[in-house]
């Protein structure tokens, strides 16, 4: 049985310095009606702006083609459940020290 990369109990950590960079995350949700549900986070760095606008074509084109008469839950994929890009602000030291008194853990999102 191969490695599940969501199982946090088998952790990986590639680093490709040749490669765009696309961090991951696993999360659960703090509040309504999906309370506790577990998440996928992705965060593509701005050398990987164009996957991350291919992954999304590709999802988009995914959920136009699925058949209308079918559950698109039981689609083999993950929902998509949204996306943002962020700005030169996070370059600011006011978002910075905000962003690490909130999230001591985690890094300081790049723009892109």
């Amino acid at each position: 049985q191969g490695r599940n990369p969501l199982d946090p109990n088998q952790p990986l950590r590639t680093v490709d310095q040749a490669g765009p960079a696309v961090r991951l995350w696993e999360a659960r949700v703090a509040r309504g009606p999906l309370k506790n549900t577990r998440m996928l986070l992705k965060e593509f760095l701005p050398d990987a702006r164009e996957v991350a606008e291919q992954e999304l074509r590709v999802y988009t084109d995914l959920v136009d083609t699925y058949p209308a008469t079918e559950d698109f839950g039981d689609a083999p994929v993950a929902t998509l459940r949204g996306w943002f890009k962020t700005s030169v602000e996070v370059r600011s030291l006011r978002f910075r020290t905000e962003w690490q008194q909130r999230f001591p853990r985690a890094p300081v999102p790049q723009a892109g």
